[in-house]
């Protein structure tokens, strides 16, 4: 499995409020959503109505394809025009096949023997 994540740093030139940064942040995300399938949201510099971060992710089993997938969604945001983009910041992370899988039955063993030494105690 893969991830594709980005973070889009933007200037907001010539707003002059938190309520008109919202407006703007509000339709980069909602177009974005309404034409491809990724998460993305506000990230950052919540409090500055000059500054947007939006971070979006694209997850797949093929590293190349979430890339391409993040890199086609990072060019439309710019290209809509809203806001100038000041940076920007791309990673793709490789997850395993078995992702977190040995830890989880780990810890669930360990649960599980605590409450077997319990109910012991009990039927003493």
């Amino acid at each position: 499995m893969f991830v594709a994540v980005g973070r889009l740093c933007f200037h907001l030139a010539g707003v002059s409020s938190l309520k008109g940064k919202r407006s703007i942040v509000r339709k980069m995300i909602e177009k974005t959503r309404a034409r491809f399938q990724v998460a993305i949201a506000e990230v950052g510099s919540n409090d500055d109505h000059r500054k947007a971060d939006v971070g979006i992710s694209v997850i797949g089993n093929n590293s190349s394809h979430v890339d391409a997938s993040l890199s086609k969604v990072c060019t439309y945001i710019i290209r809509m025009g809203l806001a100038e983009l000041v940076s920007h910041q791309t990673e793709v992370i490789a997850l395993g096949d078995n992702f977190g899988e040995d830890r989880f039955f780990a810890d669930l063993n360990d649960m599980y023997s605590d409450y077997d030494d319990a109910f012991e105690e009990l039927d003493e």
